[in-house]
């Protein structure tokens, strides 16, 4: 479980905290990034729509907070190709904690209106299921890194990366 917590960067007053279940985050950029390096800077204290505490006038901040357990799974709604698709990522979800490791476990692809995917096993054997071509079944394509382009498959486009803990 994570917390968005809204405090007032003057008086520290907490404003408001959003408990949420999930751990799913939207990342789009103009430019070529690393999720995790977007990550860290999307934890970083934020201005909150340039909001004011009500008593003192001072800019509310938001912060994000993790529990003791990491999420088991983190889910990235990937808006471009400027979001590199990595194997694996390492994340600081504390400054002083140390760094956690997931690994891609599936790739939602999006097209045409219809969802296909990719599944990455952990030896990174990649299969690719589409309910409406293959039925039940997932086809072999093979490891991860021999696939010629993971941001996109039959027409479809990336648009959520699912990853496991180690």
């Amino acid at each position: 479980m994570l917390k968005h917590n809204y405090i007032c960067s003057q008086c520290d007053e907490l404003i408001q905290s959003q408990k949420q279940m999930h751990t799913w985050w939207y990342v789009n950029s103009n430019k070529h990034i690393q999720i995790s390096i977007f990550l860290k800077n999307k934890w970083s204290d934020k201005v909150q729509n340039r909001t004011q505490c009500p008593p003192c006038h001072g800019q509310i901040i938001m912060t994000t907070q993790f529990n003791k357990n990491h999420p088991p799974l983190i889910c990235i709604s990937i808006a471009n190709e400027n979001v590199q698709i990595t194997a694996s990522l390492s994340i600081q979800f504390f400054e002083t904690s140390r760094r956690i490791k997931y690994r891609l476990c599936g790739i939602v692809y999006h097209g045409n209106f219809h969802f296909t995917a990719r599944l990455i096993d952990k030896n990174m054997n990649t299969y690719y299921y589409d309910g409406m071509m293959t039925g039940p079944e997932c086809i072999l394509e093979g490891k991860f890194n021999t696939i010629e382009n993971v941001y996109e498959v039959d027409q479809r486009k990336a648009s959520t990366l699912i990853y496991t803990l180690l």
